[in-house]
C-alpha cells in the first residue's frame, strides 16, 4: 500500500462573497464561504475566469490577492531557453545572462514580468443567479496557457549516468526548482513569449492593482470592474497591473534526458513518453504512483545547448527519497520495459485507436488524449531499450546486459545532418499550416504518417517515413491517391552521413535509386542547403542558365510558362512545385529540354563511353575527346562535367553527369 501525499500539497483559498435579497424583509444580506484546493490544482481551476462549482454554486473567480500595497507582486526574469528563472529582480536587478545555459536572450524586456504566486483569490455573486440549476448541462470550462520551468542547478545532482549509441541518460536531482506559470486565457490573442524553450502565447491576468479584480475593458474605467472598497473605484483613468499567475515547488527529481532525433518535431512522441513513464512506474510500483508526476523540461547543455527531457518528480516539498532509486540504469530499464511491454501487446494495437484504457489513457491529461499514442510509445520506448541499434532478425525483447553506460555526457548538439528529416517534414508542415491546408497526423511503427490535401486542389497526399521498397528504404515516400502519379522516394541526403571520407555511399545510393527509376518510381534528394532555402524566393540559377537559351528553348518546346525557372530554385521548392502540380507530361518535358542548354559546340565520340570520358575530362584539364561516329557536347563548370549525347529513344538529348569528388574520397 502507498501512502497518500495529496494532503501535503500548499493550498490555495477562494473566498466567495453571497449577496441575496430576503423575501420577507425586502433587505440585501451577505455571506462569505471559503474554500481550500491544492496548489496544483488551483493555477488553472481558480485562476480568474474559471468558473468554480460547489454546494450547488456556479462561481466565476474575478480577483486574485495582491497582498497589502503589492506586496504579493514580485518581478521574475524567465529564461528563453531553459528551466532557470532570476527571481530576485526587485531586490538585485536583471541579469544580462542566464546563471545555467549562459544565453543573453534572458535579457530581453519582454523576459521579465509580474508574477502573483497564487495564494488566495475571490469571487463577488449573487445567490440567485449563482445557483446551478437546468439552465445549463455543460459546465463552463476555461483553458488556460501554463507553461512549466524546471531549475537544473548541477550542483544538486548527485549521480548521473548515460547510454553508448544513443542519446539517452538521467541524472538524480536531491534538489530541483520547479514553477508553473499560468500565462492566461488561450483563446486570447496575444503576443508570444518564449519561456523555458516553449513558445507560448502569454496574455497574462490584467487586474486592478489596488483591489485585483480582473478588468473587463481596456483604456476605460467602470464601477464594476473594482471591489466597492477600493480607491480606484472612481477613477477617471485605469490602473491594472498585467500578472502572471504562479506556483513553486522544492522537490527531488530524476531527469531523463531522450534523443533529440527520435522527439523533435513529433507532436506525439513526448506526451505518449510521459505516459509510457507514468504506466511503467505503476506497474512497477504495484499501484498508481499518486506521488510522482513527470513533466517535459528544456534541460541546459554545456555549450549553450539545450536537451529535450523528461522530469520524473516528487509532488512532495522537499521530496521523499523514493526517487533516488532510479539513479540506478537497471531500476530505469525495468521501468522502461514494463511500459514497453505493456504498449507492445495491449489488445488495442488491434484497432483503429491511438490508445486505450488498458494502456496509456489512464495517464493522458484530458488535453492530451489526442497526442497519447500506443504505437509512438512502443516505437520510442523500443529505441532507448535497444540503444538505438535495429533489433537483430527474430530478437523479440531487449536485454538489460546489452546497455553500455557512461558517467560522460554525450556531446553538446548531435551533428545537424541527423536531424535533416525533422527538419525537412517540419518546414513541410509549415508551408501547409500557412496556406490552410487540411492535414492528417496519424502514428505508425516507424514514424508518423502524414496525409494533407492542399486548399482547391483535387490531390490527396500521403507522405509515408521510412519505408521499404526494393531494397532501400526511402526517408519518405511521397505518394497521391491517383495511382497515376508516379510515387516520390526522397532522401534527405545530408554530407556527412553520404559522401564524406568516413560514410562514403555515393555509388550504392546511385545503384539503389536506379532501380527505382526503373520501377517508375522518381528519386528525389533533399539536402540541408534545400530546407533552408525552401520558401526563401531567391532564386540562383547556375553558368549555363543563358536567358537568350531559355527563350529559344521555351518558344521552340512549347513549354509551360515558368517551367524552367524551376532550374534556379532548391530541391525542396521543387518538390513543392511537383505538389502544387503534379502534370508528368509537363515534368517529363522539362527533364528532356534541360540537357540542350548545355550544348555548346558539338564533336565526334562515342555515346556508348559518354561517362567515362566526361570522368576523364574531370581529372584532367588536358583531356581531348576520342574519335567516333556519334554527335557529342561536353560542359565543364568548375568540378562537375558532363557529356551530352543523343538519346536513343527520344530527339532530346540525354545528360551524363559526374558531381564533383567529396573531399577525402577516392575514385570515381
Amino acid at each position: 500500500m502507498l501512502p497518500n501525499y495529496t494532503l501535503l500539497d500548499d493550498s490555495v483559498s477562494l473566498d466567495v462573497g453571497l449577496t441575496w435579497r430576503d423575501v420577507d424583509t425586502n433587505e440585501f444580506l451577505t455571506d462569505s464561504i471559503s474554500y481550500q484546493r491544492g496548489a496544483s490544482i488551483a493555477l488553472t481551476e481558480l485562476a480568474p475566469g474559471a468558473t468554480f462549482y460547489a454546494q450547488g454554486l456556479q462561481v466565476k473567480i474575478d480577483a486574485v490577492d495582491l497582498g497589502p500595497q503589492q506586496s504579493h507582486i514580485q518581478k521574475w526574469q524567465m529564461c528563453p531557453s531553459c528551466g532557470w528563472a532570476n527571481t530576485e529582480v526587485d531586490a538585485k536587478g536583471p541579469v544580462t545572462a542566464c546563471a545555467r545555459c549562459g544565453t543573453g536572450a534572458i535579457a530581453d524586456v519582454s523576459q521579465t514580468f509580474d508574477v502573483v504566486v497564487m495564494k488566495k483569490v475571490s469571487a463577488e455573486v449573487r445567490r440567485d443567479e449563482a445557483g446551478i440549476g437546468d439552465r445549463s448541462d455543460n459546465r463552463v470550462k476555461e483553458s488556460f496557457n501554463v507553461v512549466v520551468a524546471a531549475d537544473i542547478d548541477p550542483e544538486y545532482v548527485t549521480s548521473q549516468w548515460f547510454l553508448d549509441g544513443i542519446d539517452f541518460g538521467a541524472k538524480y536531482l536531491h534538489r530541483t526548482e520547479l514553477r508553473w506559470l499560468n500565462l492566461g486565457r488561450t483563446a486570447s490573442n496575444a503576443a508570444t513569449r518564449v519561456l523555458a524553450g516553449e513558445d507560448v502565447k502569454a496574455p497574462l491576468f490584467r487586474v486592478c492593482s489596488y483591489c485585483g479584480k480582473q478588468d473587463q475593458s481596456a483604456k476605460a474605467n467602470s464601477f464594476d470592474e473594482h471591489r466597492f472598497w477600493c480607491k480606484y473605484r472612481k477613477a477617471s483613468e485605469e490602473n491594472v497591473k498585467d500578472v502572471a499567475l504562479a506556483r513553486t515547488l522544492t522537490t527531488q527529481g530524476v531527469s531523463l534526458r531522450l534523443p533529440t532525433a527520435a522527439v523533435m518535431g513529433d507532436d506525439f512522441a513526448v506526451p505518449s513518453l510521459t505516459a509510457g513513464l507514468l504506466l511503467g512506474l505503476r506497474t512497477v510500483l504495484g499501484g498508481a504512483p499518486d506521488h510522482i508526476d513527470v513533466v517535459k523540461i528544456n534541460e541546459p547543455l554545456d555549450g549553450g545547448e539545450s536537451a529535450i527531457s523528461l522530469l520524473l518528480h516528487d509532488k512532495v516539498p522537499g521530496g521523499t527519497g523514493y526517487l533516488a532509486e532510479f539513479a540506478e540504469p537497471e531500476k530505469v530499464w525495468k521501468l522502461l520495459y514494463a511500459a514497453w511491454d505493456v504498449v507492445r501487446n495491449c489488445s488495442c494495437k488491434n484497432e483503429e485507436r491511438l490508445a486505450c484504457h488498458n494502456c496509456l489513457l489512464p495517464f493522458a491529461p484530458p488535453w492530451q488524449v489526442d497526442k497519447v499514442s500506443r504505437i509512438t510509445a512502443q516505437r520510442l520506448l523500443a529505441d532507448i531499450l535497444f540503444s538505438g541499434k535495429v533489433p537483430a532478425e527474430g530478437e523479440q525483447s531487449p536485454s538489460f546486459a546489452d546497455w553500455k553506460t557512461t558517467t560522460v555526457p554525450p556531446a553538446a548538439g548531435l551533428n545537424p545532418e541527423s536531424h535533416l528529416e525533422l527538419k525537412f517534414r517540419r518546414a513541410l508542415v509549415e508551408r501547409l499550416q500557412t496556406l490552410g491546408a487540411h492535414i492528417k497526423v496519424t502514428p505508425a511503427l516507424r514514424g508518423d504518417r502524414l496525409e494533407f490535401r492542399l486548399p482547391g486542389g483535387k490531390h490527396k497526399w500521403w507522405l509515408e517515413p521510412q519505408e521499404d521498397i526494393l531494397g532501400t528504404r526511402p526517408d519518405f515516400v511521397l505518394m497521391a491517391q491517383d495511382p497515376n502519379i508516379p510515387k516520390i522516394a526522397i532522401y534527405t541526403d545530408g554530407h556527412y552521413f553520404h559522401a564524406s571520407s568516413t560514410h562514403n555511399r555515393i555509388g550504392d545510393d546511385a545503384g539503389k535509386r536506379a532501380k527505382l527509376r526503373e520501377a517508375g518510381i522518381i528519386p528525389w534528394g533533399i539536402t540541408w542547403e534545400d530546407v533552408d532555402a525552401f520558401g526563401k524566393g531567391a532564386a540562383s540559377f547556375p553558368a549555363w542558365h543563358k536567358l537568350d537559351r531559355v527563350q529559344k528553348i521555351q518558344a521552340q518546346f512549347s513549354l509551360k510558362p515558368g517551367l524552367l525557372d524551376l532550374i534556379g530554385v532548391d530541391a525542396m521548392s521543387q518538390l513543392w512545385a511537383w505538389i502544387q502540380d503534379p502534370a508528368q507530361p509537363d515534368w517529363e518535358r522539362f527533364a528532356e529540354v534541360v540537357p540542350l542548354m548545355l550544348m555548346e559546340k558539338p564533336f565526334k565520340s562515342t555515346a556508348d563511353s559518354a561517362a567515362e570520358r566526361a570522368l576523364e575530362a574531370l581529372v584532367s584539364q588536358d583531356a581531348t575527346p576520342e574519335a567516333g561516329q556519334d554527335n557529342c557536347w561536353q560542359y565543364r563548370y568548375g568540378a562537375w562535367c558532363c557529356r551530352l549525347v543523343p538519346s536513343p529513344w527520344t530527339p532530346k538529348a540525354l545528360s551524363s553527369a559526374l558531381p564533383r569528388r567529396p573531399r577525402g574520397c577516392r575514385g570515381g
